[in-house]
């Protein structure tokens, strides 16, 4: 461990042992005993240098971090320590650092889980006190804004003159100043383009005109001109070529004519005094750029950026400087050694949020048994049986960050929030007519929550980094907040009223007439989560790097899984919503069924108590509804015929109004089970395939008149509930003198969670090549899991379920038929190919923990887990698997089962018959492979990009995609007929 990086430091022995027990802990994980090396763009010593920086680096963070939880102010202090100067310190480039971080991280996450404390994720609570995802963001954003900067200077500018390059360097450490001073530490991409612009029209509205490659006049680009002198004027233009928000774009100008006064004090803004080729106006400043503008004038701004940014962003500190392209170029430049090369990186997009910028693709992640090392096969375009699709696709130029964000913006800014908030309210007072003051207090309501959403934006960005003496007097800062609050309300109240609109539409003709949403406003539970997906499309829109989820629905007090059943009716509320935006949701509702739903504190448990509470105490409650019958065990039966909706079985917020007046919890039912199960809740039949969620599915409750059932948190002597419901035919009924609200909410939940698990297990099997029958097994093995077995799911991930799931019926099928069951390794090389899968899953489990509490006392990998846990839990029910496989294999009148799969296991593949013993099976191709292939193909014209043709993934991924062409050709040729020439069947891969 290199001692020098740690020689100021305030605690130098405690970073030092704790960089070499971390690096120790990663390097035992991933070298002693596992296989080669996985050919990343660092091997050997160049490898060692790169471990040992981001050893640095989490020593370096996780010290601070316990300092301030301490609050000793005076050991927080880093002495010096930031990202840069261990870069330099280990000679690594931060493309490198940031590329093999996340495998570090989940590497050392079982020795860090001690050290930070967790629930299920411990990967997660290191970046999250690291802030790996803001210096992620921060590296994307910068390579995406430093491309636009060199595009704009090439086209305007002479780059390789000398005034030229002391133009390209003063203007990108104006524009770092700018962004360090009025925005918060780590901006979204939204402001940061805005701030560019900005700066742009800057340089080109004061730069001599001998650092022009021609006058103002003769540009194209310079649309707008000046009303009175007919001259061209750049912010307009360059505001109108980039689609950006003039405005916007005026109020970041002011900021930065502002700093180069600060910075020169020569420096006079005057717009009298302009060149004879551009308009005048407020950024015309006189005494900069004078005969003597060069090296010098670019230092001074150099200096100021540094000397702001080493307060601003602390052990954070990376110089930004060195992103400029201009320096880039030569390889010896500092740029090029510490930050790297920028065009051997990649940024994508995954779901609205920024990705990792400059992670490898790996064929599969590090595992318990880890195998060897497969390079993927370079993808190509699409398939050809696919042809009309990806060439109409191709016609549209490919988006960019840049552009997702202004995208999402103009619809954010010209279709929610135009009319105002004051059109909004009185749309939403025609839903409750005659309720103004309900309107009125629900608008104050959202009103405190959005300033307490405000305040947090400010504080993240000032408090969390000590910048009490720059940003509170930044016009810039306070008009962000302003507007975000703002456009908080508007989406929140824009929203509403088409969701409300929505469940009229939903409603039956009587329905509609006795309709009252009144008890759906005054939820607090309901405004909340309204409101926190509302800050979810601002952060998308904007792509923020901070708050990122769950933190707002964190700071409005309300969890994660309350959002889980009003995630669905938002997104369906508006379809015209930005794609981006929508994977954003999609996004967020994954990771809530998957992991945080199940995470220590979630109101999950205090809803499944209530529940259990209120069947439990229910005197007509039968003995099957608090004991798990053994026919539970069984396979599931035919799929059940769906009764058909009736006027009854739609929702009628008036009825529940009735019920709540008669008296609540103690009121004698007047309507059967059936009757109950199917009010508000028609469109959660069954998990096998669901109907649109409604807004009100769970969020009223008839037994009380409330939309929050009377939630019981879970007392610290009595253990959590270990089950949900029995479930038949992939359904679960609702028992008499259950809490409807909780019951419905729990429904609907676990529906969704078992949709995510059957779409992940669909793909993970045909990835396995299973059979029909394994896939239904491994099927009902997690739906009894997850409905009877449910405490097996706390503080842990879905995929580990599924993945212990199909071992073990695998398992069990090859004990039946004496054939060779699928290696652990094998499931766990597969399941690393799909996009979500994350290395801390099958790494990081929890083995034993506290009941309620919750605190984890031993982890282990997923093959520990399923030998220790999960086989003697369900190890009753394999067994009658296995019995069944033998029974079924036994009976000589068996015949094949023809039942369809549960909706979601329906594999995406579909067989083309060739011959008769010669089949093709061909799927729609992956987005990640899309992806890959969008990105890494160089640029052709649409037109270029029709002459190529692919089969997607090669069966052997070792070997060249050509022998699975000729593999295909040779399938698809019927032999030679004596009486005739072959039939004419194209050739896959051929020209």
């Amino acid at each position: 461990m290199n001692r020098e990086v740690f020689a100021r430091h305030p605690r130098r022995e405690d970073a030092e042992t704790l960089a070499k027990d971390v690096y120790d802990a990663v390097h035992a994980t991933l070298d002693d005993g596992h296989g080669a090396d996985d050919g990343g763009a660092v091997q050997g010593l160049a490898r060692e240098r790169v471990r040992r920086a981001c050893a640095a680096f989490v020593s370096v963070g996780l010290l601070e971090h316990e300092d301030a939880k301490r609050g000793d102010d005076a050991m927080s202090v880093n002495g010096g320590i930031d990202i840069t100067a261990i870069l330099m310190s280990y000679e690594v480039s931060l493309v490198e650092f940031l590329d093999e971080l996340p495998e570090f991280l989940n590497a050392s996450a079982r020795s860090l889980a001690v050290r930070v404390k967790s629930g299920s994720s411990t990967v997660a609570e290191i970046e999250r006190v690291l802030r790996v995802r803001e210096i992620r963001s921060a590296f994307a954003f910068n390579k995406v804004i430093a491309k636009k900067f060199y595009d704009f200077l090439a086209l305007h500018f002479d780059v390789e003159s000398a005034i030229g390059k002391a133009t390209a360097r003063l203007g990108w450490s104006l524009y770092l100043c700018a962004k360090c001073e009025s925005l918060p530490v780590f901006p979204d991409l939204y402001s940061c383009f805005h701030l560019l612009i900005a700066v742009e029209a800057f340089l080109l509205t004061n730069v001599p005109q001998r650092a022009l490659r021609t006058t103002l006049k003769n540009m194209v680009s310079m649309t707008a001109k000046d009303e009175e002198t007919k001259l061209p004027d750049p912010l307009r233009s360059l505001s109108a070529a980039s689609k950006t928000k003039l405005e916007t774009v005026v109020k970041m100008a002011d900021a930065v004519v502002k700093i180069v006064c600060d910075t020169f004090p020569v420096a006079q803004q005057d717009k009298t005094k302009h060149r004879d080729d551009v308009a005048p106006s407020d950024l015309c400043v006189e005494g900069v750029f004078g005969s003597d503008f060069g090296d010098a004038t670019a230092d001074a701004m150099s200096a100021r950026y540094r000397a702001i940014a080493e307060k601003a962003f602390g052990r954070l500190m990376v110089d930004e400087t060195m992103y400029l392209y201009t320096e880039m170029n030569d390889m010896n430049s500092v740029g090029r050694k510490i930050i790297g090369d920028l065009s051997q990186s990649w940024t994508a997009t995954t779901h609205g949020s920024m990705a990792t910028p400059a992670r490898r693709q790996r064929a599969a992640p590090f595992s318990p048994i880890r195998p060897k090392k497969i390079e993927m096969v370079g993808a190509g375009p699409a398939s050809p049986l696919h042809g009309f699709a990806f060439r109409s696709s191709q016609q549209i130029p490919p988006s960019t960050p840049i552009t997702q964000a202004i995208t999402s913006a103009t619809w954010l800014h010209d279709c929610v929030c135009a009319g105002g908030i004051q059109a909004k309210l009185e749309a939403l007072r025609a839903f409750v007519p005659g309720d103004a003051a309900l309107v009125n207090a629900l608008h104050k309501t959202v009103e405190e929550l959005g300033q307490r959403i405000g305040q947090a934006i400010r504080e993240d960005a000032l408090v969390t980094t000590m910048r009490t003496d720059i940003s509170p007097q930044s016009s810039v800062m306070d008009d962000l907040v302003q507007q975000r609050t703002s456009e908080i309300a508007n989406v929140f109240f824009y929203f509403l009223n088409r969701i409300l609109s929505d469940e009229l539409e939903r409603a039956s003709r009587t329905a509609k007439d006795d309709m009252n949403f009144s008890s759906l406003l005054k939820s607090q539970r309901f405004t909340k989560s309204l409101l926190t997906c509302a800050m979810e499309v601002i952060v998308s829109t904007y792509k923020t790097s901070t708050l990122t989820f769950p933190a707002t629905p964190h700071l409005l007090g309300i969890h994660p899984f309350d959002l889980a059943t009003i995630i669905e009716p938002f997104v369906r509320a508006d379809m015209s919503m930005p794609r981006e935006i929508q994977r954003h949701f999609n996004s967020l509702e994954e990771k809530t069924l998957e992991r945080l739903a199940w995470c220590k504190g979630s109101t999950l448990f205090e809803f499944l108590q209530t529940y259990h509470d209120s069947v439990k105490d229910h005197p007509n409650t039968g003995p099957r509804d608090t004991k798990m019958e053994p026919s539970s065990t069984s396979s599931p039966a035919p799929k059940p015929s769906i009764r058909k909706a009736t006027s009854k079985s739609v929702l009628s917020v008036g009825s529940i109004a009735e019920l709540a007046a008669m008296g609540g919890e103690d009121t004698e039912r007047t309507h059967t089970q059936d009757e109950d199960e199917h009010l508000p809740m028609a469109q959660c039949q069954s998990p096998v395939r669901r109907a649109p969620t409604s807004a009100f599915t769970a969020f009223s409750s008839p037994m009380r008149g409330v939309t929050t059932p009377s939630r019981r948190r879970a007392s610290a002597s009595g253990p959590l509930p270990d089950r949900f419901a029995p479930v038949r035919n992939h359904d679960v009924s609702m028992p008499d003198g259950c809490d409807v609200c909780a019951f419905k909410a729990l429904r609907m939940f676990f529906a969704k969670v078992m949709h995510l698990a059957a779409r992940r297990l669909s793909d993970l099997c045909t990835r396995l090549n299973l059979t029909q029958e394994i896939v239904r097994n491994s099927y009902v093995l997690i739906e009894h899991v997850v409905y009877e077995q449910t405490n097996l799911l706390y503080n842990r991930h879905l995929d580990q379920i599924i993945l212990s799931a199909v071992y073990g019926v695998c398992k069990v099928n090859s004990g039946a038929t004496q054939r060779p069951t699928v290696a652990f390794r094998d499931i766990i090389y597969q399941y690393s190919k799909q996009p979500q899968s994350n290395e801390e899953v099958f790494w990081t489990v929890v083995l034993e923990q506290s009941d309620p509490e919750l605190e984890i006392m031993r982890r282990g990998d997923v093959i520990s887990f399923y030998n220790t846990v999960f086989v003697s839990r369900v190890k009753s029910f394999l067994l009658t698997l296995r019995e069944k496989k033998r029974s079924h294999d036994g009976s000589t009148d068996a015949e094949p089962s023809n039942e369809p799969l549960p909706y979601g296991l329906s594999s995406p593949m579909r067989r083309v018959p060739i011959l008769p013993n010669h089949n093709i099976y061909v799927s729609p191709m992956r987005p990640d492979r899309l992806n890959a292939i969008q990105t890494s193909m160089p640029p052709h014209t649409p037109r270029s990009k029709g002459l190529f043709a692919t089969i997607g993934e090669s069966a052997h991924g070792f070997r060249p995609s050509s022998h699975a062409f000729e593999a295909i050709n040779h399938a698809m040729q019927p032999p030679a007929r004596a009486d005739g020439p072959r039939s004419k069947i194209p050739k896959f891969g051929t020209s």
